[in-house]
C-alpha cells in the first residue's frame, strides 16, 4: 500500500509539473504576435513609375513564379504649401485583370496612417501571371502649390500581423495565397501641384520607405523581455514543483 501511495503521488506530481509548464508555454505563445509569415516563390522587382498629372503607376519586372494579386504599401511627403487629401488606386490595365474585365479582380484601399495608403488587389477567376508590367495606378489629391513625393514602403518583419502593411506580389494559386519574395525599389514619384517644380519634391531619404513604430498600427510583437520572463516563469515553477516533491519524500522517510 506504501509503495502505491508513492507512486500515486510521484505521477501526480508529474501531471502538475506537466500542466503548469504547458500552460504557461501556450499562454507564452498566444501573446507572442511574431510568428513567421512565410513567402512562397519569386515575384519581380516592384517600382513606380513617372508621374503624369496627378497619377503614377506602380510596376512589376517579369516574375520567376507566377502572381495572382498584389498588395501596395505608399507614403506620400507634401511640400510647404501643399495639403495632401488623400490617395486612390486603380486596376485598370493591371497585369492580373482578365481580359481587360474589372470584374476579374477585387481591389480595396485603405489608410493606415496619416499619408499613407494601401492598395490591394486579388484575381477572382483563377487568373495569375509572371508578365512584367502594370499592377496598378495611383492617383493624388492635393491642392495647393509644390510637390507631392511618394515612395513604396516596406515592413521590416515576417510576421504575419505586418502582411497588410507591407508590399509584395502574391503567389498563385489563390487558395494558396501567399507573401512572394519581391525586390522594392526606392524611386520616388513626384506629384507637381499648382505651381510647384521639380525642386520643391523631397528626396528619397526624406520620405522614408520602412514603416516602423509609431508607424504602424498597435499590433506590435510582444517583447523579448516579456517572452523572456514568461520562459523564466515557467522553468521556476517546475523547480518549484520538484521541489515540493523532495521534501515530501524526505519527510515522509522520517515519519516513517
Amino acid at each position: 500500500m506504501q509503495t502505491s501511495a508513492h507512486g500515486i503521488q510521484r505521477s501526480l506530481r508529474v501531471v502538475v509539473a506537466t500542466i503548469l509548464v504547458t500552460t504557461l508555454l501556450v499562454v507564452r505563445g498566444a501573446g507572442d504576435s511574431n510568428v513567421a509569415h512565410a513567402t512562397t516563390g519569386v515575384g519581380g522587382t516592384l517600382y513606380l513609375g513617372n508621374a503624369t498629372g496627378a497619377a503614377f503607376p506602380v510596376r512589376t519586372t517579369a516574375a520567376t513564379d507566377a502572381y495572382a494579386g498584389f498588395n501596395l504599401h505608399v507614403r506620400a511627403v507634401a511640400s510647404g504649401g501643399v495639403a495632401l487629401a488623400g490617395m486612390s488606386g486603380d486596376s485598370a490595365g493591371s497585369t492580373i485583370v482578365s481580359g481587360n474585365d474589372p470584374s476579374s479582380v477585387f481591389c480595396h484601399g485603405s489608410v493606415p496612417v496619416a499619408g499613407d495608403y494601401v492598395f490591394a488587389c486579388t484575381a477572382l477567376n483563377g487568373q495569375s501571371t509572371t508578365t512584367a508590367g502594370l499592377l496598378a495606378t495611383l492617383t493624388v489629391t492635393a491642392s495647393g502649390n509644390g510637390c507631392v513625393s511618394v515612395r513604396l514602403v516596406t515592413v521590416p518583419s515576417s510576421d504575419a500581423a505586418f502582411a497588410t502593411l507591407n508590399t509584395y506580389t502574391s503567389n498563385a494559386p489563390i487558395a494558396s495565397a501567399e507573401m512572394q519574395a519581391n525586390i522594392v525599389g526606392s524611386g520616388l514619384a513626384n506629384v507637381l501641384v499648382g505651381s510647384g517644380a521639380v525642386s520643391d519634391c523631397a528626396t528619397s531619404a526624406a520620405v522614408g520607405g520602412i514603416a516602423e513604430a509609431p508607424d504602424l498600427p498597435d499590433t506590435t510583437p510582444t517583447s523579448h523581455g516579456a517572452r523572456n520572463l514568461l520562459d523564466a516563469l515557467a522553468v521556476s515553477l517546475a523547480a518549484l514543483v520538484v521541489a515540493c516533491g523532495f521534501i515530501w519524500r524526505v519527510r515522509r522517510r522520517r515519519v516513517h
